[in-house]
């Protein structure tokens, strides 16, 4: 048994910093993508033009999650709610709560106010543009796009940095669940309120 595990414990050594190796790879790839890209070009003006009915409260909603302030009580989340960004994807509604309540600790600040993207749409969704600045530092850009159901409940939110569309592949979307279960496991514990 001892010479057994003297020979296995370099080549689990191996294949654990090739797991993390990957993982590390792949995040990285879906932020700098993000982080380097171009806006995809303007919907048709039919599409905005129906987008511009829709009648929700969205922009306060996002206003107010990206202050570092959460997201309400009252926000009327459905069950699935996600929210995904290069970086990281929370599902259901403690993930995402979570997510927005610890944003806070990044020190948000918005350099100017959100408002409704008229030339980028997603159809039943209202695209919101960012322009926040965190850790007194880093300052980002993004589109917002936030689903919304028929009867009002928010499906899910989308940040895109710089307007760029996620890297829509599978080892890319693993990387951003597991980021994003990692992220709530240590945010709930070790930010406070």
């Amino acid at each position: 048994p001892t010479c057994y595990r003297s020979k296995m414990a370099p080549a689990l050594a191996k294949f654990a910093a090739a797991v993390v190796g990957s993982h590390a790879a792949v995040t990285g790839a879906a932020v700098l993508r993000s982080a380097l890209g171009n806006s995809p070009p303007a919907a048709p003006q039919a599409v905005k033009e129906r987008h511009l009915r829709q009648s929700l409260d969205v922009i306060s909603i996002v206003s107010s999650m990206y202050s570092g302030s959460g997201i309400s009580k009252k926000v009327p989340l459905a069950a699935g709610v996600y929210f995904e960004d290069p970086l990281a994807l929370c599902c259901g509604e403690e993930e995402v709560r979570e997510a927005f309540r610890a944003l806070q600790a990044c020190r948000p600040e918005q350099l100017s106010p959100p408002f409704e993207d008229a030339d980028a749409f997603s159809d039943g969704a209202v695209v919101v543009d960012l322009h926040q600045r965190y850790f007194n530092f880093l300052e980002v850009r993004s589109k917002v796009i936030v689903s919304v159901a028929a009867d009002g409940r928010i499906l899910g939110f989308e940040e895109r940095w710089n307007g760029v569309p996620l890297l829509n592949v599978a080892p890319a979307r693993w990387a951003r669940r597991v980021n994003g279960q990692l992220s709530y496991m240590l945010t709930s514990r070790l930010i406070r309120s």
